[in-house]
């Protein structure tokens, strides 16, 4: 999912990682920023397309976050892993957070549902809590705290789709789709936004 920083607009790309392009200026030239280098390339592959990892600002700083694919039975996934871009200019990550699955707690909803064998996606950072992440799993929207290591269901939007199997019936899952989803509408760190006159005089930033 694209999304803006430093006023440039940024989206991965699965074979380069971060592209970053400032349309108004050059749209011809594009700056690439690596993603880390221990990263679960399955995330961002054919198949997957970034469905599992979300990258964005937080706080001023990018971030990359993303829910390991490999499954650790009896749940769906091994884990999750949270970096931080500590230098814009020389692409330099920061490991903040790697968990194993088996270490998750899942609150008492997402264990009666069943959903511990789900895969989560992760939606978005929560905008004042760097310590939380929003994901969907199964029907849920639910959190993940790298503090205390908890996986918890906020209310069930009952998102459902068709879908044909291969055998041609038609079959239904209650889902959050992250593309359907609308992320936090405040900005992701304050910025300055030039006021203009009537005139087309430039004031100061508000």
């Amino acid at each position: 999912m694209p999304f803006s920083f430093s006023g440039m607009l940024h989206w991965i790309d699965r074979w380069l990682g971060i592209v970053a392009c400032d349309p108004c200026r050059d749209s011809n030239q594009c700056r690439i920023i690596g993603l880390p280098s221990d990263i679960d390339k399955q995330c961002n592959d054919y198949k997957n397309n970034g469905l599992y990892s979300l990258c964005n600002v937080h706080q001023g700083r990018l971030r990359y976050f993303e829910v390991s694919l490999a499954p650790s039975d009896p749940f769906g996934f091994s884990g999750f892993s949270l970096w931080v871009l500590d230098d814009y200019d020389s692409a330099t990550w920061s490991l903040l957070h790697r968990t194993k699955v088996t270490d998750i707690f899942f609150d008492d909803i997402l264990t009666s549902q069943g959903l511990t064998g789900s895969c989560p996606a992760p939606l978005a950072f929560h905008p004042f809590d760097g310590n939380i992440v929003c994901l969907s799993l199964g029907a849920y929207i639910v959190t993940y705290n790298v503090k205390t290591l908890k996986l918890e269901a906020h209310g069930n939007p009952v998102a459902t789709e068709y879908f044909y199997e291969s055998t041609g019936w038609l079959s239904w899952y209650a889902q959050v789709p992250p593309r359907l989803a609308f992320l936090y509408v405040l900005p992701p760190w304050p910025v300055s936004i030039p006021k203009y006159l009537s005139m087309g005089k430039k004031e100061d930033g508000v």
